[in-house]
């Protein structure tokens, strides 16, 4: 919205030309129009308004009741319908007593200078009382908008501007707030607003621009809510039946339907600043799948974007608004091993169901207390290395592994025999070496077993001979 504030000279030139001279009447056609009081003498004002000898007005029977208030420091001049009515002292109110109907009731000051001029209805139960501005400028409207805009000025609309219409509008002095509206989607929509100071005699002009954003009203053709994402930024939940109202720039938007960040309807569209703008976002059909565990345990199901679902022993987790494929995933224990994997087909509007399968592995941790570093063979593979005071966690195969140690010569120091098993931790603890004086090369470990059920004790020897040293290992196996 721009403005222009002009001088003073062309209002009070605008306001005599819209006003014209003043129009007297004829002693003799005065009759209906008549003050409620003895006029004053006619020294001074038959002079200025053409009339000679005194106003006698004497009241006859009216219709109506006009009531001028003059809150101005000068006197006023009151015409109805281009008829002289009387005069108002500065400070005082006059009745005037009018036939009932339309007229328009113009105030002019002592020099001339038009004060009001403005529409008025009358009728015999209701009278009007008009109040003379102590000042008057003039708002100029400019509607370059391209679209019909209704104008409101201090909350009240006072006209109706087609696109390239210009306007002049009569304000008194002070502070006045403008509002240009239009309607769009069936609501009033704010196309500028402003607040402009309003000398007496001042000329404003508003000069008023086309809309840089625009609404349009998004439909979610699908059957469950979605995440509605406009030009990449999220504007909450579009509720399948109920169209979602959005602001947007005017010129080309993308418009898009999420299901957990997922898009799974968009539509690109160009739209202008004023028209009803319709999107309709038809998602592709989704799919459910239902998880069930039948394990003693609990489990984690871990889906390709990473996120991570527990479902506890002998129950089930369901998946919804899957897209049609293969929904891979990783099935794991709650310490993070891998049990196994699921591929499950989703089918379009279908609830497909995938079961949890017993692990074909078990978990054996060893901790060391030793401070060297030792590794860990199983079949002849080296699967891992185990850190002085470290505590490592290995998946076997289930049944009964061995498992050899080896230090950092490759001599195997010791060998352990533990059952896996495939819901319960298989434990073993590799004790501290004691290096006897007289044997460099001997060392002696002790290996305590713990697989988490079942009791016995139990113990194992194993001879190697490595650069003619003689290793002797001891295995101490305690199960609870």
């Amino acid at each position: 919205m721009q403005r222009y504030p002009l001088g003073r000279t062309l209002l009070v030139a605008l306001g005599l030309a819209l006003a014209g001279p003043p129009v007297l009447a004829d002693d003799d056609d005065d009759d209906s129009y008549r003050s409620s009081r003895s006029h004053r003498s006619s020294q001074g004002h038959g002079h200025s308004h053409g009339h000679s000898g005194s106003h006698d007005h004497a009241r006859p029977h009216r219709s109506a009741e006009l009531t001028v208030d003059n809150p101005r420091g000068d006197e006023l001049h009151v015409y109805l319908d281009g008829r002289y009515l009387g005069e108002v002292d500065d400070g005082d109110s006059e009745r005037f007593g009018v036939p009932e109907g339309r007229h328009t009731l113009l105030l002019r000051a002592e020099d001339g200078e038009v004060i009001l001029v403005t529409e008025i209805s009358l009728s015999g139960q209701r009278g009007v009382r008009v109040a003379a501005p102590l000042g008057m400028g003039t708002l100029l409207v400019d509607n370059r908008s391209g679209t019909t805009l209704a104008l409101e000025v201090d909350g009240v609309v006072l006209a109706t501007l087609r696109s390239g219409e210009r306007r002049s509008l009569g304000l008194e002095e002070g502070r006045h707030k403008i509002r240009a509206i239009y309607t769009q989607l069936g609501s009033d929509r704010l196309l500028e607003a402003e607040r402009i100071d309003l000398d007496d005699g001042e000329l404003e002009r508003i000069v008023l621009e086309p809309a840089t954003v625009t609404q349009a009203r998004v439909h979610n053709l699908g059957d469950r809510p979605l995440e509605l994402v406009v030009n990449g930024v999220s504007v909450g939940s579009s509720v399948p039946g109920a169209g979602t109202k959005v602001e947007v720039p005017v010129g080309r938007s993308v418009f898009e339907l999420r299901h957990q960040g997922r898009v799974v309807a968009s539509a690109v569209a160009s739209l202008g600043p004023y028209a009803d703008h319709i999107v309709q976002l038809e998602p592709e059909l989704l799919g459910a799948l239902t998880v069930s565990n039948p394990l003693p345990i609990d489990v984690e199901l871990v889906c390709a974007r990473g996120s991570r679902t527990r479902v506890q022993a002998y129950g089930s987790t369901t998946y919804d608004g899957l897209a049609p494929g293969r929904f891979p995933l990783r099935v794991e224990r709650l310490t993070g091993e891998t049990i196994g994997s699921l591929s499950p087909l989703v089918e379009p509007g279908e609830r497909e169901r995938a079961v949890v399968q017993p692990p074909t592995e078990g978990v054996v941790v060893l901790r060391s207390d030793s401070p060297e570093r030792l590794e860990v063979w199983v079949d002849g593979r080296r699967l891992a290395r185990l850190d002085p005071r470290e505590e490592l966690r290995l998946s076997l195969p289930l049944g009964r592994q061995v498992l050899q140690l080896r230090d950092r010569y490759g001599v195997q120091v010791e060998v352990a025999r533990v059952q896996v098993d495939p819901y319960s931790e298989a434990r073993l603890r590799v004790d501290t070496p004691h290096r006897r004086p007289h044997e460099d090369h001997e060392h002696h470990y002790g290996v305590s077993y713990d697989s988490g059920h079942s009791s016995c004790t139990g113990s194992t020897s194993a001879r190697r001979e490595s650069e003619g040293a003689q290793v002797r290992a001891h295995v101490r196996v305690a199960t609870r």
